[in-house]
């Protein structure tokens, strides 16, 4: 009886194996090619990694690089639950004290893609920020922020917090 039950486990996981498969690329690949609308796809960029699905009653929303890539008629959408994480957007914590890449685009997109009373997170890294990135109002939608890296501003800009109740929280240097 024990021989059998394991045979079955083992049989059970080979024919459940082709359900999980799941294709490996990049974004932009995913935004490129023949792309299956049955098939699960995994985003290999540094990063921005996470598993991508077609939703087929979407037609309408925007290509936003962190949870939503377009392709052609077609929007993938990544399986998440929890925070956003402003990576996903293209967000590089590279800034070595003189260079970096400028992220501005890169968190206001990760705010335009929270929903309400969503938090965006900064994991660790240095960001170098050129622009200024006004948080939500609240009275459109709430965002939490919660920076854990340290976020380097370019001259004349910042964070434009208004409004009441506003959520920002640093926990960096």
């Amino acid at each position: 009886m024990k021989k059998l039950s394991v045979l079955l486990v083992i049989g059970g996981l080979f024919i459940a194996a082709p359900a999980f498969s799941q294709t490996q690329t990049t974004i932009a690949s995913l935004r490129t090619i023949t792309a299956s609308t049955t098939t699960p796809y995994f985003i290999t960029d540094a990063g921005r990694e996470g598993l991508f699905y077609y939703d087929s009653k979407d037609l309408t929303s925007a290509d936003n690089g962190g949870t939503v890539i377009v392709n052609g008629t077609k929007r993938f959408k990544r399986m998440y639950s929890g925070a956003l994480d402003v990576r996903w957007f293209g967000m590089k914590g590279d800034w070595n004290g003189s260079a970096g890449t400028d992220n501005t685009d890169a968190f206001l997109a990760a705010l335009a893609a929270a929903g309400k009373n969503q938090v965006v997170v900064v994991p660790q890294g240095g960001y170098y920020v050129k622009g200024s990135i006004a948080l939500p109002l609240t009275q459109t939608k709430k965002v939490y922020v919660e920076v854990y890296g340290d976020i380097y501003f370019g001259k004349g800009s910042g964070f434009i917090i208004e409004g009441q109740n506003q959520s920002l929280k640093c926990y960096g240097l």
